[in-house]
């Protein structure tokens, strides 16, 4: 599903102060890196902050990265999400592991 139109993403006028104040040059440095930033990236991702997208584009929490170190970035932050979702899975599994399910009375 397509995301364009629906005001996702850091507001492009927000995008350019940050892409000036870190003069262009991609702030990871990844292997493979470009070193010519293309996009902005928050650094703490929204998920983890726990706000709304208006509040995560604050410009200290936003660095300018090229396309391929934000694409491992992202990636890496997916598998961290995963991986909680089923760590929190498993503990609470643990907590009531003889409950049988309702629908099997």
């Amino acid at each position: 599903m397509s995301t364009w139109g629906t005001g996702r993403g850091v507001p492009r006028h927000i995008a350019a102060r940050v892409h000036e104040r870190d003069g262009g040059v991609c702030q990871l440095g990844y292997p493979g890196c470009s070193f010519y930033a293309t996009e902005c990236d928050h650094i703490v991702n929204i998920a983890r902050l726990g706000v709304d997208r208006n509040s995560a584009n604050d410009e200290d929490n936003l660095q300018a990265v090229c396309a391929s170190c934000h694409s491992i970035k992202t990636e890496a932050e997916k598998r961290a999400g995963i991986q909680a979702r089923a760590a929190h899975r498993r503990a609470r599994l643990k907590l009531h592991p003889n409950e049988r399910h309702p629908g099997d009375w």
